[in-house]
């Protein structure tokens, strides 16, 4: 089951990283990551996520927003082996790390919240979804404007979330 659509998937995995320096060898390994989960290979993804997590950890420090991509990286692949449980605590150290380091207007923290929304809705937590993919609406529409692809996405995932079968947000 995929958590949200490849648009989407392509724009985190290949979120730029913010700093410059170091050796970067986690880069590499994030690389590996995004052509074994296109590959289908989750189980090999998810090793070479967890080693690309700890490499930038190591290089950058715990709160860095570099970590903050290798989480959400590592947490949409546990999401597509159905380890929903075991993305939750990675998605919200991302999101966390991510508004504290660049702030709570920036695109990035919309991805976060996007795929923390798309995660909160697969464990049927509407309420909960529909939150998350309201303030990442509100940040995209804001950083990226209304007709941006991510932007987009976003409304599309709210609007479907809202339409569900049985939902009351449908007056929201």
């Amino acid at each position: 089951m995929r958590l949200i659509p490849p648009l989407l998937l392509a724009a985190v995995l290949a979120m730029p990283a913010v700093s410059a320096e170091g050796n970067q060898w986690w880069r590499v390994l994030t690389q590996e990551v995004e052509r074994l989960y296109r590959e289908g290979d989750h189980e090999a993804a998810a090793a070479v996520a967890s080693k690309a997590l700890e490499e930038v950890e190591a290089e950058q420090g715990a709160n860095h927003p570099d970590v903050a991509t290798c989480l959400n990286n590592l947490a949409l692949v546990r999401s597509a082996q159905g380890e929903f449980e075991a993305a939750e605590p990675l998605y919200r150290r991302s999101v966390q790390i991510l508004e504290k380091s660049l702030g709570p207007r920036h695109p990035d923290l919309a991805t976060g919240l996007h795929n923390l929304g798309s995660l909160q809705k697969a464990l049927r937590r509407f309420d909960e979804a529909d939150a998350l993919y309201r303030r990442a609406l509100q940040i995209r529409e804001r950083a990226l404007g209304g007709n941006d692809p991510l932007t987009q996405a976003t409304r599309a995932a709210l609007l479907e979330l809202r339409n569900r079968p049985g939902s009351h947000a449908a007056g929201r």
